[in-house]
């Protein structure tokens, strides 16, 4: 199924809401993503390489909200965003991390991506943004037993925003 035709049928789904359910909006694009593994110093210079906006860490006993590297040793888990692309970075193994670049092209393909919203509950972060911003990416099947079926693919951070409660971004 085209995306063209996808956006008909969602659009359709929208006029005659059932049981309020409705297809997602998906826009389309290309995410081209990279994976490396890396001691701890290796993945803050990859950090500071990539200069993010916007980006939140876990640690052992925290999260915290900072578009820098993060200086302490006990890092979990951190996803970074800079315009439409993103860093997102895991601890697999003792100072071992796994170092997942996504960049987004506006080029032609078989993916396209709808996002998601996620309430923050964070009392520092709530004064400026109440939303984590996702986006999920969506790969079409080429298949022959699944040609044409949207598959999700990548879940990438896209940022925080502050959204109103009459659903509209500041």
């Amino acid at each position: 199924m085209s995306l063209n035709h996808y956006h008909r049928m969602q659009q359709a789904g929208n006029e005659r809401a059932l049981f309020g359910v409705a297809l997602p909006r998906l826009q389309s694009g290309s995410l081209e993503t990279g994976q490396k593994v890396m001691s701890p110093e290796e993945m803050r210079q990859a950090i500071s390489a990539f200069l993010p906006d916007q980006g939140w860490v876990m640690y052992r006993d925290e999260v915290c909200f900072s578009a820098t590297a993060p200086i302490r040793e006990d890092m979990i888990e951190a996803e970074y965003c800079r315009a439409r692309d993103s860093l997102s970075i895991r601890l697999i193994s003792d100072n071992r991390y796994s170092v997942v670049t996504s960049i987004y092209t506006e080029a032609e393909s078989n993916m396209a991506f709808s996002e998601q919203h996620f309430h923050v509950r964070n009392g520092a972060l709530q004064e400026q943004y109440n939303t984590a911003v996702y986006r999920l990416w969506w790969q079409q099947e080429t298949s022959e037993k699944h040609q044409g079926r949207w598959q999700p693919a990548v879940q990438q951070f896209a940022g925080f925003k502050k959204i109103t409660n009459n659903g509209g971004a500041n």
